[in-house]
């Protein structure tokens, strides 16, 4: 997440090793408009670790955690505009996890 204490969070967690383990890292809740200083800390927090993947940015959707339906976003028959959206990011972050193993 890209929050000031998820940040802290992420940077504990390579100070600790994170980045010796194959790990793809994905930027997740991201607002529309994102704030530019948490992307500039991510890329400063990365720098050291050139070879760490990062994966496509997963979005953030209010109306996800009120959703009733329990089956997956990606086989929704006849998505609207925000589900299918939501849809195009997890694919975007299963090819890249594709593309890894």
């Amino acid at each position: 997440l890209l929050r000031e204490r998820d940040l802290n969070a992420l940077d504990r967690m390579l100070e600790e090793g994170l980045g010796e383990n194959p790990v793809l890292l994905i930027p997740n809740m991201v607002p529309l408009i994102t704030p530019r200083a948490q992307l500039q800390r991510l890329r400063r927090l990365l720098a050291p670790l050139e070879g760490m993947p990062v994966g496509p940015p997963v979005s953030f959707h209010p109306w996800w955690p009120r959703r009733r339906l329990r089956s997956a976003l990606v086989l929704t028959p006849n998505p609207g505009h925000a589900v299918a959206r939501a849809a195009r990011e997890l694919q975007a972050v299963a090819d890249a996890v594709k593309q890894l193993v």
